[in-house]
């Protein structure tokens, strides 16, 4: 049991307060800085107030059960910072980067036509990249999650696969006189 949220007026607590705690005991038991900061690390845990203290200046009181159980979660990782020009697979997309469509939505700027295609960003706008896809004339604004950022070893075209057959072939030749 998380604690049940409050509907209305939250209760004032006047029997005993053992088994709870106010926002700064939180604080000071988590070693937090202040009771914001508690009250931040009780929302994300989902431990919810159970009464106040009374008084104008009465704090919300939590169970210290929780609290002393969820201690434990304190070092979790933070989320990673929010990033608009993530792909598909959640890397960054810089510019100047070959990118593959992967995604369908035409309204979006990603069409059926022209899934699997790849090309290079080029530039970006407020919230869309702009790609040159191979053996299109016209720049592209696409949303950046409908595409997967390729790894520079990774083929852009057929004649670029071509091109790197005919560069192995000295190699491919002396290989086989030997």
């Amino acid at each position: 049991m998380r604690g049940r949220p409050l509907l209305g007026r939250p209760r004032v607590v006047t029997e005993d307060r053992s088994t709870l705690m106010n926002t700064t005991e939180v604080a000071e038991h988590l070693g937090l800085g202040s009771a914001v900061a508690a009250r931040r690390w009780l929302r994300r845990h989902r431990i919810h107030a159970v009464g106040r203290e009374g008084g104008a200046a009465g704090q919300s009181l939590y169970p210290a059960e929780l609290v002393h159980r969820c201690r434990s979660r304190l070092g979790s990782p933070p989320r990673p910072p929010y990033d608009r020009w993530r792909d598909a697979t959640g890397a960054h997309v810089p510019t100047r980067c070959r990118v593959e469509q992967v995604e369908i939505d035409a309204r979006l700027g990603a069409p059926r036509s022209r899934l699997g295609k790849q090309g290079q960003v080029i530039g970006r706008g407020s919230t869309r990249l702009v790609v040159q896809f191979d053996e299109e004339s016209d720049a592209i604004r696409i949303r950046p999650h409908l595409v997967r950022r390729l790894e520079i070893d990774q083929p852009s075209s057929p004649a670029h696969i071509i091109t790197q057959l005919w560069d192995l072939l000295p190699a491919i030749g002396e290989a086989h006189e030997r």
